[in-house]
């Protein structure tokens, strides 16, 4: 941890944000596949979600960043709470049984666009 503290403070202080943003996304995608072999013995599968720009409180306060984004997306819009509801509930569902240790994008085809 002392050693990632003095890392970020190397990162001009406006930012650090974003820094902590993608370390933090980071660590969640490797900990999806680095659970998946533990847990898949256990016949639980372990995922992780990420999601672009939805209509939220949250996805509100983004409202700068939207401007640069949705033009970019494949979709042109912000997602809506139902998709990325119906997003979790397949994967919490039995229906994607084989599906564990991975990341799941749904971003508007916002990484996509960006190719």
């Amino acid at each position: 941890m002392e050693k990632l503290t003095a890392q970020v403070n190397e990162i001009p202080e406006n930012q650090r944000r974003g820094a902590a943003y993608t370390i933090a996304k980071n660590f969640v995608t490797w900990r999806a596949k680095a659970d998946a072999a533990r847990f898949g013995e256990k016949g639980a599968r372990i995922l992780s979600i990420s999601p672009g720009l939805f209509e939220t409180p949250m996805g509100d306060l983004e409202k700068e960043n939207a401007s640069y984004i949705i033009p970019r997306c494949a979709m042109k819009r912000m997602g809506k709470v139902e998709e990325i509801a119906e997003l979790i509930a397949f994967c919490a569902s039995e229906k994607p049984g084989y599906l564990t240790g991975t990341d799941i994008l749904c971003d508007g085809g916002y990484i996509a666009s960006r190719v």
